[in-house]
């Protein structure tokens, strides 16, 4: 009787260390299948930034081209530069990239036939300058600040400034 409790044991033992080693395997599987879901959520995450950071770049050059145009219109129509009018602020107009409230339309100009979002821009006459690099060594321009401002429909947000000379006609 009691050698056969004892073989009763014997064979339950391989039993338990093999199912106790399984769920030990199971158990780093788990931890190790966790560890590089985290991971790819991470990179997918950060890739989904990046690709809205892009965009909002990129419609920041449509919004440039269109302030370009603005400005153009400007020099063409021979507007008085010393007048301020929405969106467009003459010399001495102490105004900076983080004092604009781009939510106030009647502050700014707002880019039209943007699909993926918006933008709006700023243009600030800093005087006549004389160039002094080619192709117009010399030359007199008009001298612009154009401060950029875009958002994607999905929250990717831009803010640059440039400045921009026209010839002076």
């Amino acid at each position: 009787m009691n050698s056969a409790h004892n073989d009763a044991v014997k064979k339950a033992t391989p039993h338990g260390i093999v199912l106790a080693s399984n769920l030990i395997m199971l158990l780093l599987v788990t931890l190790i299948a966790t560890a590089l879901f985290k991971n790819a959520l991470n990179q997918s995450q950060m890739s989904n930034h990046y690709q809205l950071q892009l965009l909002s770049q990129n419609m920041s050059h449509l919004v440039t081209a269109q302030a370009k145009s603005y400005i153009e219109s400007l020099l063409e129509d021979n507007v008085d530069l010393t007048v301020p009018e929405i969106g467009f602020y003459p010399e001495h107009s102490a105004l900076y990239l983080t004092d604009i409230n781009w939510q106030d339309n009647g502050a700014v100009v707002s880019a039209s036939s943007l699909t993926a979002g918006k933008g709006q821009y700023v243009v600030i006459y800093l005087g006549k300058t004389t160039k002094l690099s080619e192709p117009f060594i010399g030359a007199e321009h008009h001298l612009f600040k154009l401060l950029l401002h875009t958002e994607t429909a999905k929250g990717g947000e831009y803010q640059s400034q440039k400045l921009l000379t026209f010839l002076v006609n």
